[in-house]
This record gives structure tokens, sequence and C-alpha cells, in this order.
């Protein structure tokens, strides 16, 4: 199948109805306020959080709807979901499934988890928006820019004693309180800007997927023609050429609250909260020379419910930003599970309470990624003691007898800041597999008889201390059981016992006993205890942690110690005498975020931006004798009779089954299901044939490597571009990867152990 196809294929025609109603894990349900805000304006339409993607180099993701009541779910008639003939771009790493196929969207799986960081964490973060206005709500009553400004910027001390607009505090004060000051916000907020057209222009039918960045070109162009002009430049503070963030608010209620708006817009022509990227403006010269573009932008309305002109509460803007600097979605994107529910803000935009008034803080995996945490690797046995995430950085890490990219993450969460609304506290334990496929592949016990050996299991799971499976199953987005403390129903996470949860690995489907035993904990509070064992090391004495006491036994016979990146020890001050001989005091290892073995940590390589590249000539062969892991490789088809016989069936593309995972050869162990209704739309790397072109204009057509990695319809041959990273990211439209993690992902067997490879090596025209 041509890339260019696909540049031609229309996106999401028209929305199907069920006529008989659906199972509630059908449609997305969710606890808490009603979807309409209260206001029973027409029904309650139910549509998938997901967005399609309207051109090759787009980027878009909606956000779930808002919760609903379960008295509400129950009384209203189930909602319309996306079905059948939805067109599904062909991007061969990236593809969702479920048995109805709701929308697509750019990757989300573990691959692209590891593409590392869009913007310094670190700093002031300057925040562009923009407030749009279509042509027929000239006179609807509308926020203030100074409100909206409020609700980006306030700084009072008391968050918590606000009024309607910041009542809980703002989106600046979520991320100084997640990232513990280390980050600083600051938002310039742009008067309404009135568009040519109405909202069902944009609507179009779809929630605004097709035609709504027509919106925000047109918004951007009046900017930068205004009397005076505006300067963009000054929201580039990483001069990369874009806008560090652009946010999108327009004067339309949100499509995701579903049903009939009391101006009597229905939901399709209205538009869905989402972020997206594009390339379709510019902006002017500045005196310098100098042009901005827009990378990435997020979309959400002005305004919460259906009706009336309350401004919108901050969860939906608090989650969109965190893709701005490179989160991923943390729910599950199937929408049969929750996937980490309400302890991650970027699974559960809504909160606890389900009002956007709280957003929940960040899961110990995402503080790792965006270099908010302060990891220390467990490496001996011992009592340990935490204090909660509200005050304190620490996470604490066990990679003892897990493979690369597995190990469990443990932070101290209590009902406090922006976690108020959580029903009791106490230690959250995460299994970290890096590997996995995003959210969307949840396991738990009984739902599968091969379980945990079939591989599926959420890349970054909690861990239930009361051994139900509620997010996997769906069941909540989290309750009073799930936390570990003295009460727990569960007393122990222990290896190799059969029961779950556990302290098995499980990396693609794997399954081996790690020896850990994390056991002994204490009463709910703001310092908490455990203990962990079956790491085969201690150290003597007493110590402290965060300024907090902990007590480590010497045993015999210890084992090397696990060793970080960048390890730097920790000397601990005994606070009781030490038994005699005097030993020596060690404790946790100490490894800033930064250097972590978390492949999603990686940050993208700062190579100079150079012009268009030349190929070295290289003599033509039959093909490439390619043996290293880190050798490049071209992609080869995969005929759906290869895939398993336990699959999906696309709807309307009878002819074709769709493997959940086709585990043929280097490319499918990632989530490459077929995604359109080409019998051959899964790949397996293959050598290269070697290519004589002299330069990458050329017009000679070497057809070798038909679609990834390199290929290049413009270019007409294969071409390396995880060697020319800063060429790739300067043309989007040319090359799909952001980043050159991403590319070397799918580029060689090897993953990233050959990013130093790719980046080293000489830019040649064989892949």
């Amino acid at each position: 199948m041509k890339p260019s196809v696909f540049l031609a294929m229309t996106i999401l025609a028209s929305l199907a109805t069920l006529a008989a109603p659906t199972k509630t894990s059908d449609v997305l349900e969710r606890d808490g306020i009603e979807a309409n805000d209260g206001q029973n304006y027409g029904q309650s339409t139910r549509l998938p959080g997901r967005a399609i993607e309207p051109k090759w180099n787009s980027v878009i993701r909606m956000v779930p709807v808002p919760p609903a009541s379960t008295a509400a779910a129950e009384s209203k008639p189930r909602g319309r979901r996306l079905t059948a003939p939805e067109v599904l771009r062909h991007r061969p790493h990236s593809a969702y499934l479920n048995q109805t196929i709701y929308a697509t969207e750019r990757a989300s799986d573990g691959q692209q988890r590891q593409r590392g960081l869009f913007h310094s964490t670190n700093g002031t973060f300057h925040n562009l928006v923009l407030l749009l206005r279509f042509s027929d709500h000239v006179d609807r009553d509308l926020p203030s820019r100074a409100d909206i400004s409020r609700l980006y910027n306030s700084d009072a001390s008391n968050p918590f004693a606000g009024d309607d607009i910041v009542p809980t505090g703002s989106v600046r004060q979520v991320y100084e309180s997640n990232s513990y000051s280390t980050l600083t916000f600051e938002t310039t907020v742009v008067d309404w800007i009135t568009l040519s057209k109405p909202e069902s222009y944009y609507g179009n039918g779809n929630n605004g997927f097709t035609k709504f960045k027509e919106a925000i070109v047109e918004a951007l162009t009046k900017l930068d023609n205004s009397e005076g002009g505006f300067d963009f430049t000054e929201f580039d503070l990483d001069d990369n050429g874009a806008l560090d963030g652009l946010g999108i608010l327009h004067s339309g209620f949100g499509a995701e609250y579903g049903g009939v708006d009391c101006h009597g817009a229905p939901s399709e022509n209205r538009i869905w909260s989402h972020k997206g990227g594009m390339d379709e403006w510019t902006s002017s010269p500045e005196a310098g020379g100098e042009v901005v573009r827009v990378n990435r932008f997020y979309v959400s309305s002005s305004l919460r419910g259906v009706c009336h002109s309350n401004i919108v509460r901050m969860g939906v803007i608090v989650h969109e930003l965190g893709h701005s600097f490179g989160l991923p979605d943390l729910y599950d994107e199937t929408f049969d599970g929750k996937g980490l529910g309400a302890y991650d803000f970027m699974s559960e935009t809504w909160g606890w309470d389900g009002s956007g008034m709280y957003p929940p803080k960040l899961s110990a995996w995402s503080k790792v990624f965006l270099g908010w945490a302060k990891v220390e690797v467990i490496a001996y046995d011992g009592t340990y003691e935490l204090k909660s995430s509200t005050t304190s950085n620490t996470v604490y890490k066990i990679e003892a007898g897990y493979p690369e990219g597995e190990y469990l993450l443990i932070e101290n969460r209590q009902p406090t800041g922006y976690d108020i609304m959580m029903e009791g506290g106490g230690l959250a334990i995460y299994h970290i597999d890096d590997k996995a496929v995003a959210q969307n592949n949840r396991g738990y016990p009984s739902s599968q008889s091969d379980w945990p050996r079939n591989g599926k299991h959420y890349q970054v799971a909690l861990l239930a201390a009361d051994g139900n499976y509620d997010l996997e199953r769906g069941t909540n987005n989290g309750d009073s059981g799930d936390l570990w403390h003295y009460g727990s129903e569960l007393k122990e996470l222990r290896s190799g016992s059969g029961s779950h949860p556990n302290t098995d690995s499980y990396q693609y489907g794997n399954v081996t006993s790690t020896g850990v035993r994390i056991y002994g904990f204490g009463f709910s509070g703001e310092i908490m205890t455990f203990r962990v064992d079956g790491l085969g090391m201690s150290a003597a004495g007493t110590g402290s942690v965060d300024g907090v006491a902990v007590s480590i036994e010497r045993i015999k016979t210890p084992k090397p110690t696990p060793k970080p990146i960048t390890p730097k020890p920790v000397t601990i001050a005994p606070t009781s005498p030490p038994p005699t001989p005097k030993p020596v005091t060690k404790a946790p290892i100490e490894v800033t975020a930064s250097s972590i073995l978390l492949p999603s940590a990686l940050t993208q390589s700062k190579m100079p931006v150079t012009s268009l590249p030349t190929l070295k000539s290289t003599p033509p062969t039959s093909q490439s004798q390619s043996t290293s892991i880190c050798d490049n490789r071209c992609l080869e088809e995969i005929a759906s009779s290869e895939c398993p016989l336990t699959s999906y069936e696309l709807p309307d593309c009878l002819q074709v089954n769709v493997g959940e995972l086709c585990d043929a050869n280097g490319e499918c162990g990632s989530n490459q299901s077929l995604n359109n209704c080409d019998p051959f739309d899964v790949y397996r790397r293959i050598n290269c044939i070697a290519t004589n072109s002299s330069g990458i204009a050329t017009s000679v057509n070497h057809n070798n490597c038909p679609y990834y990695p390199g290929w290049n319809s413009g270019f007409s041959h294969c071409l390396n571009d995880c060697l020319q990273p800063e060429f790739m990211r300067s043309n989007p439209t040319t090359f799909e990867f952001d980043s050159i993690e991403e590319c070397c992902l799918l580029h060689y067997e090897g993953e990233i152990s050959c990013l130093t490879d790719s980046v080293l090596s000489n830019f040649t025209t064989r892949l």
C-alpha cells in the first residue's frame, strides 16, 4: 500500500448509530458529575475518546468523555459508537484496534513512550493561548481574557480558597506542585479572535477532526497580520523554530459532553477537546529573519457543560499540556479497562471526584519521565521509610531480578494537595514494563487462562493491595483498597508464590521469579515504612533516607550490587550504635532521573541542524550482508495468514483477520496490528538492498524499501533518516519520526542500544 494512497484517504465520513443498547464496557462510562453538567438538554450521547488524524503528518489525541453518575448512566439511553466504515490511515508502527474501531491516532504504544521529552521540564515554560470565537457566537457570553489568564496563571497563596474561576488553584500551581517548583508556567492569553465561519462548519459532523485546523490557521494568521504584528519568537525559548506551547480555547461547548447544547448544537457539530500536530502555518519573518512554526497544540472549550457561561475546569487543560512535554496517555486506549485510573492526570482527566477541579497528582512513572523524581534504587534487604509524594520527590526503584526495562516503582500517596479527594492513602507500588504495549493490552487473573504468560499487561500497572485488579477490569478509577499499608487486605507482595499480584517478572510473557518480597507495611501517613527481602545483599546499621530513619541488616554471601548508569553512593549516618564489629554503613543507590534506565527518559539527540544531506556513493550489490542487531533493516510485508487465529475482525473488511499481535520476526514484536483492509499491512525486518544514489534528491527510483524506515516517495529511494535527526525533525512532511530514539526503535533490531551506532556511523545509501 503506497503512502500516497493514505494521504488521499477521507477521514471519518460519518457517524453510524447503533440501534441496540450496548454494554457498559462498550462505551466510556465514568463515575462522578453528569456529562451535561446538570443541564438536561437532549440526550447525553457518548462518543469514544479518540480522534481521527486528518493528515499524514498530523497528530490528534482526544480526551475521554466527562464522568457520568451511575444513576444517570442507567436512566439515559446508551451512547453511540463510531463504527465502520471509519477510515484508518496506514502507519506500520501505530495501530489501535478494538472489536469496534472507534478511531485512530498516532502511535502511543511502548515504542512511542521512548521518544523522550519535547521540552525542558525545568525553569520557565512559556505557553501561548488563543481564544477563538466562532462567527455565530459573537453575542455569546464568554469568559473574559482576564479570567482565563487567572485560570492559567493564578499564584494565590492558598489555592483551595479561590472563587469559581480558580476554586482549587491554577494550571500553573498544578504543575509547580507536581514538579516540586522546578517548573514555572508563564501563560500569555490573547483576547478573543472572531473566526470567519460558524461552529458547525469547523465541527463538520465529526467533532472538528477534519476542519478545526482551519480555525487555528486563520487565528494565527490574523494575529500575525494584526496592526503592529505579533512576535511569535517570544514563545520559542528553546530556539527550535517552533512554539513551545500553543493552547486553543474556543467559544463552543465541548463535544465530549455529548447531547445537544442549550443553543441547539448537537455534539457532532461541536469540537472535542484534543491534542494535535500541524505544519500548515509559519509566522512572518521577524527583523532577524526568524520564523516560527507550530509543532503541537491542544484544544479545549473555554466553557464547561452544555449551557450557561461557566468557565472550563482545569483538568482537561492540565492533561493536554502534559502531552506538550511528551507524556503519553495512561488511560486504557481500548476503554475496556481504566489504565492507571485516578493515580495520574494523564489517565483520569477529571480527578477522583469527577469535577475536573482536582487533577490527580502524576504517578511516580510520569515524574521520573519528566525528571521531577529523585530515584533511589533499593539494592539491599532492609526496612525503608518514605515520605508523602506531596512533600517529597523521592521514589524507590527495585530492578534486581528484572530484565532491562522492567522494574518496580514505589511512592507514598496521601490524600493531600491535589490528591485530597483520594480514598485513603498508602504506598503505591507500580509494576513497570517499558517494553509493553502502552496501556491498551490489559491482563489480569481469570481474564485469560494463560495470563500472565500471554504477555498481556499494562506498561504502567498499579499492583493493588486488595488483589481485585479493578483498574484492569474497568470496575473503577481507584479505591481505598489499592494502596499498601498496615490495614490493607493483602499483607505482602512476593515472587514465585502463584498468587497475584506478585513481584514476578512477566516481560514478553516470560514469567520468572525475582525473589523479591515486599511486606511489613506501616500505618498510612506522611511517613511510611515497609520491608524488602530477597535482594541477597544488605548493609548494616540504621540510617536516614530523605531525612527519615532506615534500618538495614547485614547478611552473608552478598552478590554484586546492580549498577545504574551513573551511580552516586549515599552515606547514611547511623542514628543508633551499630553492632560489633562495626560494619560499613550503606544505603540505596541514588540515581538521578536523567540517568535512570528508563528508555522513555531518553532525551533527543542535539545534533547541528543540517541542510539537505548528501549521501555517500555506494556500489550496487544484490543484497546487504547485515548480521549485527545494529545493522539497518528494511521492512517486509507479512500476510494476514501469518497472524494468530485469535484475532479480531475489522468491520466492513471481512476479508482480513486482524491479529492483536502478529508475533513474526522483528517488527511484529510491537503493537503492529493490521489497520486497514489491505491483507498485507504488518511487517518484519529484512536485510536491505544497497543503492548507488549519489544524493537524496536523485530521480533514480529505488523501490527496495517501499515503506519504513526511511522511505520517501518524493526522494524515490531508501533513506537512513536515523543518521540525520535534525534534518528529519526539520522536515516533518518528509519524515515521520519525532526523535532519533523513536526512529531507531523501528529501524534496528537492537533498538535503543543502537543509538550510538546510528549517530556516529557515516551516512550511506544502505539502510
